[in-house]
Protein backbone atom coordinates (compact mmCIF):
# COMPACT_ATOMS: atom_id res chain seq x y z
CA UNK A 1 0.00 0.00 0.00
CA UNK A 2 3.01 2.32 0.80
CA UNK A 3 4.01 1.29 -2.20
CA UNK A 4 1.41 2.60 -4.48
CA UNK A 5 1.51 6.06 -2.74
CA UNK A 6 4.68 6.45 -2.99
CA UNK A 7 5.16 5.50 -6.75
CA UNK A 8 5.41 8.93 -8.84
CA UNK A 9 3.60 6.96 -11.86
CA UNK A 10 0.26 6.57 -9.87
CA UNK A 11 -2.10 8.67 -10.72
CA UNK A 12 -3.95 10.71 -7.91
CA UNK A 13 -7.62 9.19 -8.66
CA UNK A 14 -5.56 5.66 -7.47
CA UNK A 15 -4.10 7.36 -4.54
CA UNK A 16 -7.68 8.20 -3.48
CA UNK A 17 -9.16 5.34 -4.22
CA UNK A 18 -6.63 3.38 -1.84
CA UNK A 19 -6.91 6.06 0.87
CA UNK A 20 -10.50 5.56 0.47
CA UNK A 21 -10.72 1.90 0.69
CA UNK A 22 -8.35 1.65 3.20
CA UNK A 23 -10.87 4.10 5.57
CA UNK A 24 -13.20 2.37 4.56
CA UNK A 25 -11.98 -0.60 6.18
CA UNK A 26 -11.04 0.93 9.45
CA UNK A 27 -14.48 2.43 9.35
CA UNK A 28 -15.92 -1.12 9.45
CA UNK A 29 -13.35 -2.63 11.79
CA UNK A 30 -14.38 0.17 14.24
CA UNK A 31 -17.96 -0.61 13.96
CA UNK A 32 -17.71 -4.09 14.48
CA UNK A 33 -15.68 -3.99 17.76
CA UNK A 34 -17.82 -1.31 18.69
CA UNK A 35 -21.15 -3.77 18.16
CA UNK A 36 -19.48 -6.47 19.79
CA UNK A 37 -18.57 -4.07 22.82
CA UNK A 38 -21.90 -2.60 23.03
CA UNK A 39 -23.66 -6.57 22.93
CA UNK A 40 -20.85 -7.33 25.97
CA UNK A 41 -21.50 -4.75 28.06
CA UNK A 42 -25.16 -5.25 27.57
CA UNK A 43 -25.06 -8.89 28.71
CA UNK A 44 -22.53 -8.08 31.80
CA UNK A 45 -24.99 -5.34 32.81
CA UNK A 46 -28.02 -7.82 33.13
CA UNK A 47 -26.06 -10.78 34.51
CA UNK A 48 -25.02 -8.12 37.67
CA UNK A 49 -28.98 -6.88 37.81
Amino acid sequence: MLALLRDPDQGALSKIVLIGLVAASLFGLLFIFNRALQKALRSKSTEIS
